[in-house]
């Protein structure tokens, strides 16, 4: 998404009725996590003090524990949805169903017709793609088990492109030196 589309949704979900669902949204966007992993989600799986959440392997689709950690604004939103629960809920997001039918009405709302759920796991990967991070790294945070399947959720937007073909023609003609990148010797 566009920061123009991320702005328009962030005013969708601000303005929802019901926002409990619209913080697992949020926290979608936030961890690239899978939809059912966050609507199943249970405090037991947050660690607070170490900033991490771990998943179970009856809620990942490579069936294996999951541990990823939680960035800043993650942290924040898990804690201020635990100061609005009762504190006696196992789950994170009680009561959230009908989780199709909402994410129709805060995406026509934002404008975002062709914005499907598991767009929101795009999204975090291609953010990270762009900034610089590699697909071992984005793949580790998602859960993949191969750098081919990050590398389809890893889209390079317009701008990237064209500062690493500006990067190579720059290197290319001289005007820029190539980086150096010190080699580990054969053991």
């Amino acid at each position: 998404m566009t920061p123009d589309e991320l702005e328009r949704l962030s005013r969708a979900l601000a303005g929802y009725s019901n926002q409990s669902v619209a913080n697992a949204f949020r926290l979608m966007l936030l961890t690239g996590a899978r939809c059912g992993e966050v609507t199943n989600a249970t405090w037991d799986q947050i660690d607070s003090a170490r900033g991490t959440w771990k998943k179970p392997h009856t809620s990942t689709k490579q069936k294996r524990d999951h541990t990823i950690p939680l960035s800043q604004p993650a942290r924040q939103l898990l804690s201020h949805i635990r100061k609005m629960q009762d504190g006696e809920q196992a789950r994170i997001f009680s009561g959230v169903n009908r989780v199709q039918y909402a994410w129709e009405q805060i995406r026509a709302a934002a404008g975002l017709y062709d914005v499907r759920i598991h767009d929101l796991r795009h999204n975090f990967a291609s953010v990270l793609a762009n900034s610089g991070h590699d697909l071992p790294v984005v793949g580790r945070l998602l859960g993949h088990s191969s750098i081919a399947v990050t590398a389809r959720y890893a889209h390079l937007y317009e701008d990237t492109l064209a500062k690493a073909a500006d990067t190579a023609g720059a290197i290319l003609t001289g005007k820029k030196k190539a980086p150096v990148v010190a080699l580990r010797g054969r053991r």
